[in-house]
């Protein structure tokens, strides 16, 4: 009985030497009710990240989707106007002077400007990411900020493996939204150019993704927030109720 009591006693004398406020913190961790909250909070913060996951995934695919059949529209448009053993000989010689880059740079420009697309180009690969354009249809050569010259050479490892896919397996290949190093967010299709069953050089389509990219990150924003608010509410109800 002795050894009862001074077990009790030290027990007291342990849970006494807490302020009021710290019991009152602890008696309220230690309650079942608690508990509960604590578990229905962590489920639902589960699931609204799943579902805010899930919803940023569906609108980047959903917009990637749009993008990639205008621009195979436009990239079918552009390769029935190339003719392939030309374009072979251009892009071998990246020469200016050759007859065949102003016929095609007036059709490729053509093309681009009855669609929405940003650019409208040909390159070549030079060796591993590096390409040359070839003919460059997208603007007036004169505009120097977005005008590429025939045999300028770009490092397109900041385009994502679109380019790659297209180039290495010779077949038509869309991006995701790339943040590409010389021209920000865009979203980009590629269609192989052959000849003789070989690739000599690929078509490209670009679209501006920096409206489209801003506003999927103000919506999954505003997702997270709403599922926060919704969680705080949830818990607030559960504990005063």
């Amino acid at each position: 009985m002795a050894m009862r009591m001074q077990k009790c006693s030290l027990k007291e004398m342990i849970w006494n030497s807490f302020p009021v406020v710290e019991r009152d913190i602890m008696n309220v961790f230690s309650t079942f009710k608690f508990r509960i909250i604590c578990v229905i909070a962590a489920l639902i913060v589960a699931v609204s990240i799943f579902l805010t996951y899930t919803s940023i995934r569906q609108i980047h695919q959903v917009s990637e989707n749009v993008f990639g059949d205008q621009g195979r529209i436009v990239l079918d448009k552009a390769s029935k106007v190339i003719d392939a053993e030309r374009f072979t000989n251009l892009a071998a010689s990246l020469d200016r002077n050759d007859p065949y880059y102003d016929i095609l740079y007036e059709k490729l420009y053509e093309i681009k400007q009855f669609y929405s697309c940003r650019f409208l180009y040909t390159m070549t690969r030079v060796n591993g990411t590096e390409f040359a354009y070839v003919v460059d249809g997208s603007t007036v050569e004169t505009d120097e900020e977005n005008f590429s010259p025939i045999g300028t050479i770009e490092d397109i490892s900041s385009y994502g493996e679109a380019p790659f896919d297209c180039y290495d397996n010779m077949r038509f290949a869309a991006s995701h939204i790339e943040n590409q190093e010389d021209w920000g967010k865009t979203i980009s299709v590629y269609s192989p150019i052959m000849y003789n069953g070989k690739i000599v050089g690929m078509l490209a389509c670009d679209f501006d993704a920096e409206k489209l990219s801003a506003t999927i990150d103000h919506s999954s924003r505003n997702m997270i927030i709403g599922c926060a608010i919704c969680l705080v509410v949830v818990i607030l109800a559960m504990w005063l109720y």
